[in-house]
């Protein structure tokens, strides 16, 4: 089974777009893009972005 992309994202127009490739996200002169795709593109900005690889963190075994 081929492994999904690295990144998925959510637009606030409702769209999910994915890819491997995250450009510009860094550079405070540019606009950040998955896949060429724009994310925060004035007519549809990002409202939510996950990392795949990245695995959640462990519960801890007690909460104050």
């Amino acid at each position: 089974m081929a492994k999904p992309p690295r990144f998925v994202a959510k637009l606030t127009d409702g769209r999910t777009i994915e890819g491997n490739f995250l450009a510009d996200w860094h550079a405070a002169q540019a606009q950040a893009k998955l896949e060429s795709e724009p994310l925060f593109a004035p007519n549809a900005p990002l409202r939510w972005l996950r990392d795949r690889w990245l695995s959640p963190n462990r519960s801890p075994d007690a909460y104050i």
